[in-house]
């Protein structure tokens, strides 16, 4: 699943991404699955690697990135995993 926050302006605060973290890693539809988060580089690339590893805490296989070519291989690597 490729999340793209590119475009929202506004970050989460510390509570907000661990709230974001928490429904990430329980949503049970995703279990098993590598998430990956599209983000701008900066501020908002910082917010994004926070809540990846709060999320990786829980259990979720959630990864971070500034390259959208970057996001799709890790993506499609985890789905050669699985075949």
């Amino acid at each position: 699943m490729l999340i793209d926050i590119r475009d929202r302006p506004d970050l989460p605060n510390r509570v907000e991404a661990g709230a974001i973290a928490d429904g990430l890693a329980n949503v049970q539809v995703v279990r098993g699955y590598r998430i990956a988060v599209l983000a701008l580089p900066g501020a908002q690339f910082g917010v994004a690697r926070m809540v990846s590893a709060l999320a990786e805490l829980r259990g979720a296989s959630l990864g971070a990135f500034s390259d959208e070519h970057e996001a799709l291989a890790w993506l499609c690597s985890a789905a050669n995993e699985l075949a």
